[in-house]
């Protein structure tokens, strides 16, 4: 079986599961008693909707349930990797009731079916969604605390409520990024897409900056000595007061507006790899399990700031550290941070949840480094950071959780545990050795060339790749043979 055909095997097998998990609620709100939910507006229970009562109701019921539960055990066995439901449970801490309901909530927006029961079980047929109220009576280890604020289901924007009603009646609907996740398509949140962009790890690095990435990716693991690191102490201030992640991600679900992690809108669980998309890639809803257990992790992971000349250096240094965890790394432009308190934490908050779900570690790119691509030139512009963005830019960095880079000119203060890092252009000798990787069988010969360049200018390794590929490119056309004029063609 090929790449293609495991990813379809495994997107069948979801959705199939899906469709048991659902059969086991669709069998639980046969047997609610309509009487004992709350209701919105003290409707009676709709006329015909009375259920079945005595023994012989009873052990139909009994039937029922005992069918849907084997009928789900089937589809847990023939999932061929792990289902979305189940990572979300985990990335999350989310208690059984917790994900109980989430997966009530999904079926009353994915089943039809489920829908009208769910409505017929309040008696309230012409709302056919699930309330906190149904959820309380129909599953089991029920506990109010779950759509508190500070729980999981709010906390991650998991679930929303909306304010029209009381909080036991009112509508319950999951937010469309988890939606999508369950059914095995990992799409990062559309209202992120703008503000971040996909940063692949360097395919030329000098020899300094991959011995800086080794030793942050070290002691991201716990291996590495702190002794020659600069830290700053001091506990973040959280957007929406409540515990971050704890910096674990997942390596390889979800992607970023240029990263792609798959064909298709879905992948499997262990997020194939690949980027080049535009926006709106996706991966696998069914990522690995190192997010397990993220929402209850303690502490935040220490923020790494990478300062000094190279603004494409600082954030290849990044990206290759990442690619060491196992991790994507996206960018975010300090300049596109919005402006109030309030924004921010929304941002924070989406960013966590992306984390948790797969997108990785993210970089925040301040002063230069946000006007500065890929394909530019190293150490464009020395201005000063703007005001306004610097302080953005250390609000969201002093807020956000996660395995965060932060790139700017110079080092600033957080208020929060940070690593400094210098990540300098890199010398004479290295830009000779960069010269040599990027040219390849062409630098044979130019060995004088390359020095003199490489001793007048201070180039990133990004700037030599390019310049490397347009000289390759001139030479390739230079040595083709030229046309030969057509009579009549111009």
């Amino acid at each position: 079986m090929n790449a293609a055909d495991w990813i379809n095997a495994w997107t069948a097998a979801n959705q199939a599961l899906l469709g048991a998990e659902f059969g086991v609620l669709k069998a639980r709100l046969t047997t609610v008693d309509a009487t004992s939910v709350p209701e919105a507006d003290g409707v009676a229970r709709a006329e015909g909707d009375e259920h079945v009562e005595g023994d012989a109701g009873a052990e139909g019921d009994g039937r029922v349930r005992a069918d849907a539960h084997a009928a789900l055990q089937a589809a847990r066995e023939a999932m061929p990797a792990r289902a979305p439901i189940d990572t979300l449970t985990d990335a999350f801490g989310l208690s059984l009731f917790e994900r109980s309901l989430v997966l009530l909530v999904a079926g009353a927006e994915m089943d039809a079916e489920l829908a009208d029961l769910c409505g017929h079980a309040v008696g309230q047929p012409q709302h056919p969604w699930a309330t906190f109220g149904l959820a309380l009576n129909l599953l089991p280890d029920p506990h109010w605390s779950a759509l508190a604020r500070t729980q999981p289901l709010r906390r991650w924007r998991l679930i929303e409520v909306d304010s029209d009603s009381a909080l036991v009646t009112a509508r319950l609907r999951l937010d469309e990024r988890v939606l999508h996740y369950l059914a095995g398509m990992n799409l990062m949140d559309a209202r992120l897409q703008p503000l971040l962009r996909f940063v692949p790890p360097p395919a030329l690095v000098a020899e300094s900056h991959e011995a800086l990435a080794q030793a942050m990716a070290a002691q991201l693991m716990g291996r590495g000595d702190d002794s020659d690191t600069e830290m700053a102490s001091g506990a973040p201030t959280k957007p929406g007061g409540s515990a971050g992640l704890g910096g674990s991600t997942g390596p390889g679900g979800s992607t970023g507006p240029d990263g792609s992690t798959g064909p298709g809108g879905s992948t499997g669980p262990d997020g194939s790899t690949g980027s080049g998309e535009s926006t709106g890639s996706s991966g696998s809803a069914g990522s690995s399990a190192s997010t397990a257990g993220a929402a209850a992790r303690p502490g935040p992971t220490p923020l790494n700031l990478l300062h000094g000349d190279d603004a494409t250096g600082r954030e290849d240094v990044a990206a290759r550290c990442a690619y060491l965890l196992g991790l994507r790394l996206h960018a975010l432009d300090a300049q596109g941070l919005p402006g109030s308190l309030a924004e921010l934490a929304d941002v924070a908050v989406l960013w966590e949840r992306e984390a948790a779900l797969g997108a990785g570690a993210l970089f925040i790119a301040c002063e230069e480094d946000a006007a500065t691509g890929p394909g530019q030139g190293a150490g464009a512009s020395a201005a000063g950071t703007d005001a306004p963005v610097a302080a953005r830019a250390k609000a969201f960095a002093e807020g956000v959780d996660g395995l965060i880079f932060m790139g700017a000119r110079t080092p600033m203060a957080l208020r929060r545990d940070a690593r400094f890092h210098l990540v300098d252009r890199p010398s004479a000798a290295e830009q000779r050795a960069l010269w040599t990787a990027a040219l390849g069988p062409a630098a044979a010969g130019r060995e004088a060339e390359i020095e003199a360049v490489a001793g007048q200018f201070r180039l990133s390794a990004r700037a030599i790749a390019s310049a490397a590929e347009a000289s390759a490119e001139a030479l390739a056309a230079a040595a083709s043979p030229p046309r030969r004029p057509v009579a009549g063609v111009p």
